[in-house]
């Protein structure tokens, strides 16, 4: 049988009193288990961010411009990165299991085209040992 999570929406703030902007992230899982002690996990969601916190990020002022070299770059609103991830749980017993994962990044909109951006995405894995007491 396949599992749907319902979808997840969460508000992030960045910095002492919100002075980098507000983003917020929604995302989408599924899960099914593929034998009795094995399970899969997809999921794939979106960030998006208000201009603030996009500048703040992704921006360059003039000034920051004159002292770093990097062109001057207004960042605006909006989409800020896609993510998917990819998750394999093994339970070996009710109380121990592991669970491999790979989860991949990409940058959108003006977030993608800053000149600070170096990579438009980024891969990271994940190795875990549960154990329950």
């Amino acid at each position: 049988p396949c599992m749907t999570r319902p979808a997840e929406i969460m508000q992030f703030q960045a910095g002492a009193d919100n002075q980098w902007g507000n983003g917020w992230f929604a995302g989408v899982g599924w899960s099914t288990a593929l034998t009795p002690q094995m399970q899969l996990s997809l999921g794939a969601g979106v960030t998006l961010a208000n201009a603030e916190h996009m500048q703040s990020y992704f921006g360059v002022t003039a000034g920051q411009s004159v002292s770093s070299g990097y062109a001057a770059y207004k960042a605006e609103g909006g989409a800020r990165a896609a993510r998917v991830s990819l998750a394999l749980s093994h339970a070996f017993s009710a109380r121990t299991s592991v669970t491999a994962g790979l989860s991949v990044t990409t940058l959108l909109g003006d977030a993608q085209d800053s000149p600070l951006t170096r990579r438009k995405s980024a891969a990271s894995g994940l190795l875990a040992l549960r154990y329950g007491f």
